[in-house]
């Protein structure tokens, strides 16, 4: 499932852009978290620079490198975080657009990742990473920014992963899902822009791109020897890892990842489909 928020941080506040960056970073919702709950110790980062060296260069970071709240918030504020030039340019009101993309692990992922052990939550949690990277890249092609060239060498964004989301129960189910922090996209004449809202409010965008990401971790799911039950939920656009029993995953909790605000054109949630 796939839904959005839309961020806009003023240039010039550093405090607004320190206070919107550290939303995604709260140690609760983090993998660790739930890691220390069950005695054990985690040291693996949960946040990643996605997107090309080209890219990232401009902005002053490092593919594959981690995110801390204060570069991300320097990133949001369209600066360079080494420099703290102004790389990509404010509306006429002043303030710098990104976008917060959720895209969450279906039920079945997030219920063998709790059972896994660490080896094999680290490559789950590393399969998420790998289909949003996916999904951004083909976002970038399918919007025409490349002009032919390589998908990957058009965006700079920040993933963030979540094992938990703040839902109203009292000892949430496990939520895998990863907050992508989209900060600009770079044109066909190699300029980087500002994320634009637009690009997401076509009929079906946001149910295309959740398809994809899904596409790329099932592909991620298959390299780690699980067998796929395709055709499920709602619409039967969705699936589960086979094995799962089908009452381990009406939780009766929705799959709608709400950190950090309020989402925007939602897919279905998983708790919403009929057997």
């Amino acid at each position: 499932m796939l839904t959005f928020q839309v961020i806009k941080v003023p240039v010039d506040d550093a405090r607004t852009a320190l206070a919107t960056a550290a939303e995604p970073f709260d140690d609760d919702l983090a993998p660790r978290a739930f890691a220390a709950a069950k005695g054990d110790v985690r040291h693996e980062a949960n946040s990643m620079w996605l997107g090309s060296k080209k890219s990232l260069r401009r902005i002053g970071l490092k593919r594959g490198g981690e995110v801390f709240a204060d570069e991300l918030a320097v990133a949001l504020q369209g600066r360079d975080v080494s420099t703290g030039g102004q790389v990509l340019s404010p509306d006429e009101k002043g303030l710098v657009t990104s976008l917060d993309l959720r895209f969450s692990a279906p039920n079945s992922v997030s219920w063998v990742w709790c059972q896994a052990d660490a080896e094999l939550q680290v490559q789950l949690e590393r399969a998420m990473l790998t289909a949003a990277n996916g999904m951004l890249a083909y976002m970038t092609s399918a919007i025409g920014l490349t002009n032919g060239r390589g998908a990957d060498e058009a965006f700079v964004a920040a993933a963030v992963l979540h094992a938990m989301a703040p839902e109203a129960v009292e000892v949430p189910p496990p939520l895998l899902h990863v907050h992508c922090l989209l900060v600009g996209f770079q044109d066909g004449r190699g300029r980087l822009l500002p994320a634009d809202p637009e690009i997401l409010n076509r009929d079906s965008a946001t149910r295309e791109y959740g398809a994809f990401a899904r596409a790329q971790l099932a592909e991620q799911l298959r390299k780690l020897g699980f067998q796929l039950r395709a055709r499920t939920g709602y619409g039967r656009r969705y699936f589960e890892i086979d094995g799962v029993p089908d009452g381990l995953l009406r939780t009766g909790v929705s799959a709608r990842a709400r950190c950090g605000g309020p989402v925007q054109e939602p897919e279905y949630a998983w708790d919403e489909y009929d057997s």
